[in-house]
């Protein structure tokens, strides 16, 4: 027992968290009562308009940027049950305008859109699939007139040209999120617009969004480990306790605008929303612009919520389902909600159960015999909270693999851990919830989850403190409560026999007023707005450079936020080394060494709050280690042990080579790893692709004893450091110098070793034939070398050509579920640009889809008005974009890498503003136009006519074993 030590680490982070006990106050330097709330990591001001709209402000000036979230208490478990699904609809169809935003001729718009309404009432109540499909036939021609009178994207459109960083939403059991990150001189606009949305939404398009939900119920439905999940939720809950975003297949088949529409008035009421503002805005400005813009909302009586209690299971409950992947299972143990003391526990017992490092599981009998295993405390449920657990056997059966988890559960309830391990737990907690703490995304989240699980704010912080106070008795009798009983779902492999959601043809929605805007468009773009001046690193300045002993670099940050620290060692290997050293990174947590054995060595990190990863890849090999600044000596030092004092453990070496064989085969059967693989595979070429790849033949014929000699030479090549951590060069030399960091280099080795695209002469179609009801298309290019004038050109182009895919394939046409461009953009100077575009469609709109993207790319219509909408876009991104902390170190390696050594968004700045669109159409025709684009199709080959495709280039199937190796 080293409590000291544990002790000490908890001191430290505590006094970085500042949790000094409840703190409440009432603002009075306003005119605004706001309850502050101060005993976290950051302070919350909370505020209540007189129509009960809920409003959490957390103001902070490191950058121009807000993150934005809208909050409705209401989900998936509020729909009625003859109308499933309409929580996740409304969701889409809150992105299509109102009778204002995106309205050209709402006299004429809204007669027919309430004819489509009473055609869908009509739909749903009729049984005969024949005059189901003459009257979804009248809703798609009428859909397509009444698509004359407005225009379906304007509001994101509106909101892309403000600059927003994020635009999403997203639906749960019991909450809707709308969620944006803003340039903070957009507030106004975005409150303004915002409050319009929610004012009298117009539900227009919903077909073409039908298309795109049908289509994420199909994808869902193939992925074996989401089928599992939902088998899972299916048969441990009742409807009254849970219901799926997602909807059922009979609440999709037959849809309902008037209960939505019921729904909608119901629920989305201020007395049941919060606004999240975080980030560098002025609070009362804030508040001002807030009443001004939702006061008009009329709060309104709420449905009484039926009581329910957890419905902790009261026996286990057993099921199966079969999928091509490898076998694996699901579990739930279900407990209390997540607003009571016992979730605190649930969320401390998780973490003592599996944390990476010395977790019952991971130190018991559970990681050691699977090829993976995750588990999570799920806390998006009203009435109760889960332990969720999955992972897959290795070499064992699942029923096997059963029993060693609850074989490790026992140990929950036996008290068979150490004592310190308690301690540990909850500095490792603490040490989470600090560092999500130190973001804006991060303390959205905390937001979020405080206030749809109705937990008081300081209650939520003073969490943190509570897991010091938990005791092995507690722990036992809580794993005696609540770990009787579970569900569980056997994931066994066989073919995939799932029914695809078929779904009615539809006609294309009328794209003559894309360029347009509404009058309420442009009164949205009238409202001016203050510039933000944009700034640039300055690398003298921000980034602090100097050398210890013998030469090596270092670049470091300093934190002046909280104690933590980020350090990459990046070292100068050759290439060749790969294969080897990608492996390292599994051997080294589970070898040992000469001092400790494995378990004790992540003992030893764990008590002082260290993590580690060695990563190599196409770029190299790197050492990744975060902790505290405190315990930076310590670290260093048990890292440096570990690579040069590395045991050879053959056993060890096997477990981890079954294991990764086992991935391998798993990978083949997953559609996201096939498009990953091919990708790389065409980028790069058959014979630079194998170089990197680790096949079976690869791993059973690597030496052990090979890997640990080069994992203890990495010191003898040169290296560079990057630190951001709360030290000043001083310390950081006088600490590096004394653990002799670095030494002399043993030899020579050129640095930014890359891996070349590969150049095609002619068009080629890549066929990868796998099973599944849906198809992935992607056309794919190499272009120039990184080009410090026009990399602002191809940023352009990307975002250009992704707002024309979607809209034209995606939400005009309902052609794709998915439909994206994305750019690889080069980290050296000697590297190629790469481009693709990314459609996830069906058979039957496989040959349309098909057509308009490669037209699109072929001959991309140059727009004035979707132009000036991505440049004004990127306009405001840039200026409001500040790198800061540790992406400062990132940001000036990647520049160095590129040959310049200032900010390369130096270029943008002196070419974005005088663009043209003749510029840009130049850019196109020189650069872009007429590139050789290569077609990559993923999916049932057997249902794709290989004639057609032969127009497109020559056909080429991929075999797994060419993408996976033998």
């Amino acid at each position: 027992m080293r409590l000291n030590v544990i002790n000490s680490f908890c001191l430290i982070l505590f006094s970085a968290i500042t949790l000094q006990g409840c703190s409440q106050n009432t603002k009075t330097d306003s005119k605004y009562n706001y309850q502050s709330i101060d005993n976290g990591p950051f302070s919350v001001k909370t505020y209540t308009l007189k129509n009960g709209l809920k409003v959490f402000l957390v103001p902070r000036d490191d950058k121009p940027l807000i993150q934005t979230r809208i909050i409705v208490k209401a989900g998936s478990n509020q729909e009625p049950d003859d109308a499933r699904g309409l929580a996740h609809y409304l969701e889409h169809l809150l992105f299509n305008g109102t009778s204002k935003i995106g309205a050209f001729n709402f006299e004429k718009e809204a007669p027919l859109l309430e004819r489509i309404e009473s055609l869908y009432e009509m739909h749903r109540k009729t049984s005969s699939k024949t005059d189901k499909l003459k009257i979804y036939k009248k809703i798609d021609s009428l859909s397509f007139e009444a698509s004359k009178y407005s225009r379906q994207n304007e509001y994101s459109d509106l909101m892309i040209e403000m600059g927003i960083t994020f635009l999403n939403a997203f639906t749960n059991s019991h909450i809707t999120g709308y969620m944006n990150g803003i340039p903070s001189n957009q507030l106004e606009k975005w409150l303004t617009l915002e409050s319009e949305r929610f004012r009298n939404p117009v539900f227009r398009g919903f077909h073409t969004e039908l298309e795109t939900v049908f289509e994420e119920m199909n994808a869902r439905s193939e992925n074996g480990y989401q089928r599992a999940l939902a088998k899972l939720q299916d048969i441990t809950f009742s409807s009254d306790h849970y219901k799926s975003p997602i909807g059922t297949v009979e609440g999709l088949k037959n849809p309902s605008l008037t209960e939505t529409k019921k729904f909608y008035n119901t629920y989305y009421v201020p007395n049941n929303m919060a606004i999240i503002l975080v980030g560098d805005f002025n609070a009362d400005e804030a508040i001002g612009l807030i009443e001004k813009n939702f006061s008009w909302m009329q709060p309104k009586e709420l449905p009484k919520k039926k009581k329910l209690a957890s419905p902790i299971l009261q026996t286990t409950i057993k099921d199966s389902i079969v999928t091509p992947e490898n076998p694996s299972l699901a579990m739930f143990f279900v407990q209390e909600a997540a607003n009571t003391e016992e979730a605190v526990m649930a969320e401390f017992v998780e973490m003592l159960f599996l944390n990476g490092y010395l977790g019952i599981a991971d130190i018991g009998q559970t990681k050691a015999n699977t090829n993976w295993f995750n588990t999570r405390p799920e806390t998006h449920y009203e009435e109760f909270t889960t332990h969720y657990f999955e992972g897959e056997p290795k070499d064992i059966s699942l029923k096997e693999l059963e029993e060693i988890v609850l074989n490790d559960i026992e140990r929950l309830k036996t008290g068979n851990f150490p004592d310190w391990l308690l301690e540990a737990v909850a500095n490792d907690l603490n040490k989470r919830f600090l560092s999500i703490a130190t973001s804006n995304s991060g303390i959205m989240y905390i937001l979020q989850e405080a206030y749809t699980t109705d937990i008081p704010l300081d209650d939520y912080f003073l969490k943190q403190e509570k897991f010091h106070g938990i005791t092995k008795a507690q722990v036992m009798e809580f794993a005696k409560k609540y770990y009787k009983h579970y569900s569980i779902v056997y994931k066994k492999q066989g073919p995939n026999n799932f029914k695809k959601l078929s779904k009615p043809s539809i006609t294309a929605l009328s794209s003559q007023n894309n360029s347009k805007n509404s009058a309420f468009g442009k009164k949205i773009k009238s409202i001016e707005s203050k510039p933000i001046l944009p700034k640039l690193l300055d690398f003298d300045k921000d980034i602090k450079t100097f050398s210890i002993n013998h030469g090596t670099t270092v670049n470091y940050v300093e934190n002046k936020d909280n104690d933590l620290f980020n350090l990459r060692l990046i070292f100068d290997k050759p290439n060749e080394d790969n294969k080897e050293l990608k492996i390292a990174s599994n051997y080294l947590k589970l070898a040992g060494t000469n001092k400790f054995d494995a378990n004790e060595f992540k003992e030893e990190l764990y008590k002082i709050g260290t993590e580690y990863n060695l990563v190599t890849n196409d770029y190299g090999t790197t050492l990744y280690i975060n902790g505290l600044s405190k315990n930076l000596e310590k670290s260093i030092t048990l890292l440096k042990h570990l690579l040069l004092n590395l045991k050879v453990d053959k056993a060890v070496f096997e477990t981890i080579v079954k294991a990764e064989i086992s991935k391998i085969e798993n990978q083949k059967s997953n559609k996201g790893q096939l498009f990953n693989r091919t990708l790389d595979y065409v980028s790069y070429g058959s014979q630079n692709y194998q170089k990197d790849i680790l096949t079976k033949n690869d791993l059973e014929n690597l030496n052990v004893e090979k890997i640990v000699e080069k994992v203890s030479n990495l010191f003898d090549y040169g290296f560079d450091i990057y630190f951001y951590g709360a030290k000043n060069k001083d310390e950081i030399t006088s600490i590096f110098n004394k653990i002799n960091l670095d030494k002399p280099s043993q030899t020579n080795i050129a640095k930014n070793h890359t891996k070349q695209r590969k150049v095609f002469l002619k068009n080629n179609v890549f066929l990868v034939n796998t099973e599944g009801k849906q198809i992935d298309i992607a056309f794919t290019t190499n272009l120039s070398k990184f080009n410090k004038k026009n990399d602002i050109l191809y940023v352009l182009f990307n975002d250009y050509l992704s707002t024309m895919v979607n809209e034209r394939i995606r939400e005009t046409k309902g052609l794709a579920y998915s439909a994206f461009s994305k750019m690889a953009y080069p980290n050296y100077a000697n590297e190629l640009y790469g481009h693709y575009t990314k459609l996830g469609t069906q058979t039957d709109k496989f040959s349309e889809a098909l057509k308009i993207n490669h037209d699109l790319i072929e001959n991309m219509p140059i727009e004035a008005s979707v132009f000036s909408t991505v440049k004004s876009r990127r306009q405001a991104i840039l200026d409001a974009q500040r790198i800061v902390n540790n992406a400062a170190l990132y940001h000036y390696e990647k520049s160095l890498n590129r040959g310049l050594n200032y900010d390369y968004r130096k270029h943008y700045f002196e070419v974005l503003s005088d663009l043209t669109l003749d510029d840009f159409e130049e850019f196109y025709k020189t650069y872009i136009k007429n590139s050789i684009y290569n077609l990559i199709i993923i999916g049932d080959t057997s249902q794709i006519d290989k004639d057609e495709l032969s127009n497109y280039g020559e056909i080429i199937e991929l075999s797994k074993e060419e993408l996976f190796g033998n």
